[in-house]
């Protein structure tokens, strides 16, 4: 994967509907990629090192940022809704991420209830206890089904992979993974989107979630969550 805010791959777009910018940082999955520079810091008003814009009367910023590392993800396992908690080297990007993140006045943090991003998210709220904070199911991961645990170097399940992302690609977003609660693309994005609507991310502007919803807002979840999230928003 990406490293984190030194090589993150990184996107600030503004969404029409409710003047809402996204900004998505991939935590990396490998050991040894978290370096952080020195100074890097974000003050979420346009001028800091991540050279975001300003944001405007009436617009708000999402974080939308994806759990730091766990030994699942060391051994390559598709993790799913498997609940591994962070291993010392994700604990330590947590705290990587909170510093990073230390400036923006984020007024509501909120994650997928899974350990590895709950860890992740309550690490950045240390450094802001006004902060709102929840867990929502919503945010959950994927569910892979019958992949869950799998490596994807093994023939049977690299080959199920790529048949069902294949699909995916050619337009077939209902297409679910094979075993128990294995899920779509599709149900991904349609509660994840139904989540944020709930936090008044999203929405009519005059609707009073939308209207109640703070200016800077961070959500911790996971990699295919995020992906689902991110195509959906564009």
């Amino acid at each position: 994967g990406a490293g984190m805010l030194a090589k993150m791959d990184y996107l600030s777009r503004r969404v029409a509907l409710s003047g809402l910018f996204l900004t998505a940082f991939r935590q990396p999955a490998a050991a040894g990629t978290s370096s952080l520079p020195q100074g890097l810091s974000s003050t979420g008003d346009g001028n800091d090192s991540l050279q975001l814009p300003a944001l405007q009367s009436g617009q708000r910023r999402l974080y939308l940022v994806r759990h730091g590392e766990t030994d699942w993800n060391v051994q390559k396992r598709v993790q799913g809704r498997t609940d591994k908690p962070l291993n010392d080297n994700g604990r330590e990007q947590a705290s990587k991420l909170s510093r990073s993140l230390v400036n923006v006045p984020f007024g509501l943090i909120a994650s997928s209830p899974l350990k590895r991003a709950a860890l992740t998210a309550r690490t950045v709220q240390k450094a802001h206890p006004s902060a709102d904070f929840v867990t929502d199911e919503r945010f959950k991961e994927m569910c892979f089904g019958e992949l869950e645990g799998r490596k994807l170097d093994d023939l049977k399940y690299g080959a199920m992979y790529r048949e069902i992302v294949g699909r995916w690609a050619s337009g077939d977003t209902a297409a679910r993974w094979p075993g128990a609660g294995g899920e779509s693309i599709q149900d991904v994005a349609d509660r994840g989107m139904s989540g944020f609507r709930s936090l008044g991310l999203i929405g009519e502007g005059s609707s009073d979630l939308v209207k109640r919803c703070p200016k800077y807002v961070l959500v911790v979840a996971h990699g295919r969550f995020n992906k689902a999230l991110i195509a959906s928003l564009q």
